[in-house]
């Protein structure tokens, strides 16, 4: 078995973590400011971070590459899935940044925009 994949479960699960923590944050940010709206609560992102964090742990999607717990391990006889399941934490990692950006470049607010 490879020892570390350049774009493993974990980490991938890592950044997503990172992210929402990040959007998290920011949503706060927003709420506190009185023009604001968000266009998400930032209780909405904590109850995503806290199923994601429960499927992370229910299928062992966090475990480094080498613990036999680990999910890669567990697919590393069926690289298609384990290929699928990258394939959408780089999707869910992408639309996670993507909330940031639209967050952060744009006003809910604003019918334009």
């Amino acid at each position: 078995m490879e020892a570390v994949r350049a774009s493993s479960v974990a980490a991938r699960v890592s950044e997503i973590r990172r992210q929402l923590d990040s959007l998290s944050n920011i949503v706060a940010t927003s709420e506190e400011e009185p023009a604001a709206s968000p266009f998400v609560s930032q209780d909405e992102v904590r109850d995503l971070a806290d199923r994601f964090n429960l499927w992370v742990g229910n299928i062992g999607a966090g475990q480094p590459v080498v613990s036999a717990l680990s999910l890669e391990s567990r697919l590393w006889d069926a690289p298609e899935v384990l290929n699928e399941v990258l394939s959408l934490l780089g999707e869910l990692c992408q639309a996670v940044r993507d909330g940031m950006g639209q967050k952060i470049q744009s006003d809910p607010s604003d019918p334009t925009g």
